[in-house]
This record gives C-alpha cells, sequence and structure tokens, in this order.
C-alpha cells in the first residue's frame, strides 16, 4: 500500500498487488474534502509512470453500472489508462453467497494479455 500525502498529510491511499508481468491495483481512494484538485489524476500518472513498462491493471464497473461507474472511467482515461470494454472479465465472488460480478478491465499499455492479468489477479488475489 501506498500513502498519498499532501503537505504532510496522508490524503489517500492506494494498494498494489506486483504479479510478476502485470501490477494489479486493488484500491485507490482520496479523501472526498481533496477531490477536484487534480491530486487524483496525478497519483494515476506517478503510478504509471513508476511502473514503467510493467502493466498496471485495475477492475472497473461498467458503464451504466452505477452513476459513477462512467465518470470513474473517464478519469482514469484522462490520466493514461486504457479501457479493455471488449473483454468479458468476471470478478470472483468475495465469499459464501455471494455472486460473482462481471466488471471491465483497465490497464496502463495496450499490450497486455488480459488472460493471463485474470488468472493472476484471480489466484493471487481472490485464491481462486
Amino acid at each position: 500500500m501506498l500513502e498519498v500525502v499532501s503537505e504532510d498529510s496522508v490524503v489517500g491511499f492506494i494498494t498494489l498487488w506486483h504479479l510478476g508481468p502485470v501490477v494489479y491495483g486493488e484500491h485507490f481512494a482520496i479523501d472526498p474534502s481533496r477531490r477536484g484538485g487534480g491530486l487524483g489524476g496525478k497519483v494515476v500518472e506517478a503510478v504509471i509512470e513508476r511502473l514503467g513498462a510493467t502493466p498496471w491493471v485495475i477492475e472497473v464497473e461498467p458503464p451504466g453500472m452505477t452513476p459513477e461507474a462512467g465518470r470513474r472511467i473517464g478519469f482514469y482515461t484522462r490520466h493514461g489508462m486504457i479501457l479493455h470494454d471488449g473483454f468479458r472479465y468476471i470478478q470472483p465472488s468475495y465469499g459464501p453467497g455471494l455472486p460473482p460480478v462481471e466488471l471491465k478491465l483497465m490497464t496502463s499499455r495496450g499490450d497486455v494479455n488480459l488472460d493471463e492479468a485474470t488468472r493472476l489477479i484471480h489466484r493471487n488475489v481472490y485464491n481462486s
């Protein structure tokens, strides 16, 4: 987990899983009082730059799933991420009795093997 620090205060965090050929971003949050000023975009761009040739992969809700989904995809797209809308991705269930969820993958590079990234995420993050 990386902390987002501004003016000597922690104002957010991002959790990254280094999975060999890809890095999976599980959580990213900025304090609501600090949103809208460009800080989140700077963090996304800094992560992409820091990872260099290693692709960053994130899960996002498909457009229309929630009111925020389209805005979230737009935010990540503006800051260098690529939506793989044609790739079918299923997030495994979070626990007994909970259904799997169809989401979308976004990556920092266009040449990511999405099948391999899915296998790595499912095995290492979801233990499935």
